[in-house]
């Protein structure tokens, strides 16, 4: 039990490490200031993320990282750009529209995916008034740039994981839903306790 639990604790390093540097170099790129978040909310967001994930995922993901890093290619520059080029589409450039493009083909997948992400976080709105207004808003049509919706945010991140990836997490998500379990609350829970709090009650 213990190995396992050391093995997913050295993964998630590994993926925090890799994103971190990759997060680096986004920031010396045509990204605006206002689209890329600075280095320490990113961070804290992405191992609240993470850690609410399954372990398949996690593994999936890994792989997805190391193989783009072997194409030269920056994930997190990726999402953002194609969070950029949907607040901002005046500023579309070839690298974006072949993002786009791509992504088309897992339309589908992430399709599902955010609707249920759009569900808990809907949930946890109604929930925790507080933290709705900390939040961002749910959708983009209701979201005047440049500010970043939850819709647009979750669609960035979605589009830059492989099909193998989506297909585990969304595997997962449905184990969540069939168990009643709120993953996006998983991942508040997280965040609150990594930045100290021991409840989401305390920061809601």
């Amino acid at each position: 039990m213990n190995k396992t639990v050391n093995s997913r604790h050295r993964l998630l390093a590994a993926i925090l490490s890799i994103e971190g540097q990759l997060h680096t170099a986004a920031a010396y790129t045509d990204l605006l200031p206002t689209v890329l978040p600075n280095t320490l909310p990113f961070l804290l967001h992405r191992a609240g993320t993470l850690q609410a994930w399954d372990s398949l995922s996690l593994c999936s993901y890994y792989a997805d990282l190391l193989k783009s890093k072997k194409r030269n290619c920056n994930i997190i520059y990726e999402r953002y750009l194609y969070i950029q080029s949907h607040l901002y589409p005046e500023r579309q450039s070839p690298p974006a529209l072949y993002l786009r493009q791509r992504a088309a083909e897992k339309q589908s997948l992430i399709h599902y995916i955010l609707r249920e992400e759009l569900r808990w976080e809907a949930q946890l709105y109604r929930q925790y008034p507080r933290l709705r207004k900390k939040g961002a808003p749910l959708y983009q049509i209701h979201t005047p740039r440049p500010d970043i919706s939850f819709e647009l945010s979750i669609q960035g991140e979605l589009y830059t994981y492989s099909r193998l990836t989506l297909q585990t997490l969304l595997a997962y998500i449905t184990q969540l839903r069939t168990r009643q379990r709120n993953f996006n609350k998983m991942v508040w829970q997280n965040i609150c306790r990594i930045s100290g709090y021991a409840y989401l009650q305390e920061e809601a």
